[in-house]
């Protein structure tokens, strides 16, 4: 996938930033620390076993400097071998499920991401991949994508 450079018209609607939407799960409560590429982090408390969204907000000489990188640290993690009786010895941590980034005043955007995860839609995604015209490796290329980006021009 290509980042893209914002729209104008998005820098001209407001010009006081964005907001990054995380949806994610955790198994266990948990604190967790992001810093979206260099800016300031923001501490947020994740209950467990539920979906949670996390909003931060970005500035736009953040997002127009180049790709979004998202850091995230937490203090709780999960080890697999006690929730699948050894089966599984890996520990992880947060699960991140979607993320979105939008102007602040794009209640459309926000409207569309909170009835994308409390319905469970899948919609394709542009750019990544189009699984009736990939060969049958698409699966592994699946796993790829970058958790890096810009949005897309409107």
């Amino acid at each position: 996938m290509t980042p893209t450079k914002p729209s104008k018209q998005v820098a001209h609607r407001d010009a006081n930033g964005c907001l990054v939407y995380l949806h994610a799960r955790a198994q266990k409560s948990t604190r967790l620390r992001i810093e979206i590429s260099g800016s300031a982090p923001q501490t947020f408390v994740v209950p467990g076993g539920k979906e949670t969204v996390l909003k931060a907000k970005i500035d736009l000489e953040t997002l127009e400097a180049g790709p979004l990188k998202i850091l995230g640290s937490q203090n709780t993690m999960v080890r697999l071998s006690e929730v699948t009786e050894g089966k599984d010895g890996r520990i992880v941590g947060i699960g991140l499920r979607a993320f979105m980034v939008c102007d602040e005043d794009d209640t459309a955007a926000r409207v569309r991401l909170l009835e994308e995860i409390s319905m469970g839609y899948v919609s394709p995604v542009a750019d990544v991949m189009h699984a009736e015209n990939q060969e049958s490796d698409a699966d592994s290329r699946a796993s790829e994508v970058p958790l890096t980006g810009r949005p897309a021009a409107a």
